[in-house]
């Protein structure tokens, strides 16, 4: 289960990069909105909205 939740976060990371964003948020808050969406805490929705708020072009 822990190498879903780290293939999908290189995953996003790569679809951000390859359409020219960087991901700005620390360490310790990717940490918590992946284990959020991990554990079901976090829809999709928020999810998303939260990549929205924590990205700037590369």
């Amino acid at each position: 289960m822990d190498g879903n939740q780290r293939i999908t976060f290189v995953i996003a990371l790569l679809f951000l990069l390859d359409n020219g964003y960087r991901l700005t948020a620390s360490d310790s808050d990717t940490y918590q909105a992946m284990m959020g969406v991990a554990d079901g805490t976090t829809s999709e929705e928020e999810f998303a909205a939260w990549i929205r708020t924590n990205i700037q072009p590369a």
